[in-house]
């Protein structure tokens, strides 16, 4: 099986991430039950939200705060094991995440140092 980088993105804007519409006393347990179904297939690596904090480092220049695009930031990452791209979409597809204001979860496979 191949790992999996599954990341979370949802709205942003300058001050921070847009979720005000999100209930979070009733996504937690959303959440809690889409990775514990990724644990039972014996596909979970590792999954963490993140800050909005953050900085972006290019040559010569680095920008205090995160990188923002189409209106969404980066807030969280999980790491899973599957069969194919598709069977790591068909993970993808029950994220929570999808609740959220303008989401997306982009997916890559982890190339591994040999």
């Amino acid at each position: 099986m191949t790992e999996y980088l599954l990341l979370f993105r949802n709205a942003a804007s300058p001050q921070g991430y847009d979720a005000a519409s999100v209930d979070f006393d009733a996504a937690v347990p959303l959440w809690g039950a889409w990775i514990a179904q990724i644990v039972a297939e014996g596909k979970f690596v590792r999954s963490e939200p993140l800050t909005f904090e953050g900085s972006v480092v290019r040559p010569g220049n680095t920008h205090k705060g995160p990188h923002i695009e189409q209106n969404q930031a980066l807030a969280g990452f999980l790491i899973c094991r599957a069969e194919s791209q598709a069977d790591a979409e068909r993970i993808a597809a029950g994220c929570p995440i999808f609740q959220y204001p303008n989401p997306s979860v982009e997916i890559r496979a982890i190339i591994p140092f040999s």
